[in-house]
């Protein structure tokens, strides 16, 4: 916890002088974090206390934190002037500007490029009555942010913020917005920044500013940094669930379906396989689960199934308590699902239209025992060729595998199921963000009845979750690929057998 009692002058000319001390000797490092993306979600906490103001700032947020993000403190009695309002804005602004032309050389290195997610908490501006003392108070029926014309309002609140501009150096845009509910909008933005707290003050400040400026009657009253990184930042823009799961759906328009998938990363086909069907695949994957077993327990017992890591050529782990094993296609033992993957597949109309050059296809059997443990968040393809640009969130290169998962049994929240970070199949610069899916509304779980199934791009970060039944959880993964793939990451090359 950091502390600090400052008269409020001296506070901002202490901050001011002591970023520009530390710009020269930070400027490589600023540089190297950047590059090599060493951003990270950690929690702070920080008091800020600010003698004569009466500021008190307590906050917990992911990133870095921020210092208050209004223009000037809260005043208690309700005495000050419109004048001293406007003088303290615009030293802030004079401010912010000495300051933007004495780093603008840093911004014309483009390793300087970062997206921030933010998020603004909105209030109506508040009228203020005087009481029988003259002291000012609130008006104590405050209204909604969006109320009258609330729709029309929140539309033109979130043009506004996307027309948002900074000065040419910075090269700031609004790359995509959500409005949460009534009170909170989220944002991302893409600027060019230096790697320090002082630049997500700066941001802060700017905002508040064009959201306050727009003439809508709002006032932010808190400005929250929740993420930053070196690339994309996705934003999901459902308003719950049940929205979500809607976009996700597999329609009868294979086209419409398609592109929905190039942007989200994932889509769930409802349309499940016949109950007869799926019984007759669970009993041959039990069996051959119990093949497997056996033989590791026969002819491999240096390793510690269930808590080692491993790898042969037919089946890896997961980690704890969980496996991958390959299927043999070709084999007798397999003709149904063989049937299944390559003619009479639900899901066959959308990955010949997403994969139209061709395919191979791979069957595996990935099963989770019961205590294993939520995954990390990993992806299992990498990208091989063009990404999204970060400034626009498109432009990354079509999908060269498409993974199913069917589910052998109804899966809920005690056998556990599979969550996907939508959107971050469009560039490799997520990877180690896996935590921030639920903060930017972008976790989708995979609940699915037995035979449904779930498409996702095979760049998609993903988890398995817990395990906290008593029984297994097997689900089928048909990997489709284009025909020039190969498979190498995820198996070794010793047999089992």
């Amino acid at each position: 916890m950091t502390t600090t009692t400052l008269s409020l002058p001296r506070a901002r000319a202490s901050v001011r002088a002591r970023e520009r001390r530390r710009i020269a000797s930070r400027r490589l490092r600023t540089f190297e974090l950047l590059s090599k993306q060493q951003h990270r979600l950690v929690a702070h906490r920080v008091v800020v206390v600010v003698v004569g103001a009466s500021m008190r700032l307590e906050m917990t947020r992911f990133a870095a934190s921020l210092p208050p993000p209004s223009l000037y403190p809260p005043d208690r009695v309700g005495r000050r002037s419109s004048s001293s309002t406007a003088t303290r804005a615009a030293d802030m602004r004079a401010s912010d500007d000495a300051d933007e032309r004495d780093d603008e050389a840093l911004y014309g290195d483009e390793r300087t490029g970062a997206t921030h997610a933010v998020r603004l908490t909105l209030a109506r501006r508040r009228r203020r009555a005087r009481d029988d003392d003259g002291y000012g108070k609130d008006d104590a029926n405050e209204a909604r942010v969006v109320d009258g014309d609330g729709d029309g309002d929140l539309r033109r609140l979130m043009d506004g913020l996307r027309a948002t501009r900074w000065t040419t150096s910075r090269e700031m845009r609004i790359v995509e917005t959500h409005a949460r509910d009534a009170k909170t909008v989220d944002a991302t933005v893409r600027w060019r920044c230096r790697a320090c707290s002082s630049e997500e003050a700066r941001l802060a400040r700017r905002l508040t500013e064009s959201v306050e400026g727009m003439g809508l009657g709002v006032v932010v009253e808190e400005c929250a940094t929740l993420v930053t990184a070196p690339g994309y930042v996705p934003l999901g823009g459902w308003s719950d669930a049940a929205e979500m799961g809607r976009d996700l759906r597999l329609t009868e328009d294979v086209k419409a379906s398609s592109s929905r998938f190039g942007n989200f990363g994932a889509a769930t086909c409802e349309t499940a396989v016949r109950a007869e069907r799926v019984g007759v695949i669970r009993e041959s994957v039990r069996e051959f689960i119990r093949d497997v077993e056996d033989r590791f327990a026969t002819a491999h017992k240096h390793v510690a199934y269930g808590s080692d890591a491993f790898a042969f050529k037919e089946i890896g782990s997961r980690g704890c308590e969980r496996f991958d094993a390959l299927v043999d296609l070709s084999s007798d033992r397999w003709s149904h699902l063989r049937t299944l993957a390559h003619t009479d597949a639900p899901w066959l109309p959308y990955i010949n239209g997403l994969l139209s050059g061709g395919w191979n296809v791979n069957v595996s059997v990935v099963y989770s025992r019961p205590g294993a443990k939520v995954q990390e968040w990993h992806a299992d393809g990498r990208h091989l060729d063009v990404e999204c640009s970060p400034a626009t969130g498109e432009g990354q290169a079509m999908p060269y595998g498409v993974c199913v998962f069917m589910p052998l049994i109804d899966l809920d929240q005690t056998t556990g199921f599979t969550q996907f970070f939508l959107k971050s199949h469009k560039t490799s610069q997520l990877i180690g963000f896996g935590e921030a899916a639920s903060m930017l509304n972008c976790a989708f779980d995979g609940i699915l009845k037995a035979g449904q199934s779930v498409l996702y791009d095979y760049r998609l970060l993903h988890r398995g979750m817990a395990n906290a039944s008593s029984a297994d959880r097997p689900v089928l993964q048909f990997l489709y690929t284009v025909p020039a793939y190969r498979e190498t990451k995820n198996y070794g090359s010793e047999s089992i057998w």
